[in-house]
């Protein structure tokens, strides 16, 4: 999902502007830790999975205030975490395992930023 909405244009009003950088900044990081995954498997001669194309209910996230989305991506990042700390578990070779937990901790990186930006976020009262 986070990788889905760095292509989504979130929005934030202009004072809150430099979120949506920093916001960038996650998802180019986290898609920078994905791809030397990617080009690991490639060098082990070992084809990465084919990535697919987005899940159709993304698309609702589409121009969507920032402060809206960004519990959103916290849950689904903490979801990424989970599933993925277990797939660690089930990893013998070593090389491959330093490659995921790397990975995890891009992830965990991205989720304290998520968590960061959120606290920065004002949101506006329930009518």
């Amino acid at each position: 999902m986070l990788l889905y909405i760095g292509d989504s244009f979130p929005w934030t009003a202009n004072a809150l502007a430099p979120d949506l950088v920093t916001m960038r900044r996650l998802v180019t990081r986290e898609a920078n830790a994905i791809s030397t995954v990617g080009k690991y498997l490639v060098r082990q001669r070992i084809t990465p999975p084919p990535y697919g194309s987005y899940p159709s209910g993304f698309t609702s996230c589409n121009f969507i205030d920032l402060a809206f989305l960004l519990p959103r991506l916290m849950a689904a990042q903490d979801l990424s975490i989970v599933a993925l700390t277990a797939d660690i578990e089930h990893i013998p070779e070593p090389e491959a395992k330093k490659q995921l937990v790397a990975l995890l901790e891009v992830k965990r990186s991205t989720l304290a930023g998520l968590a960061a930006l959120s606290s920065s976020q004002s949101h506006p009262a329930s009518a």
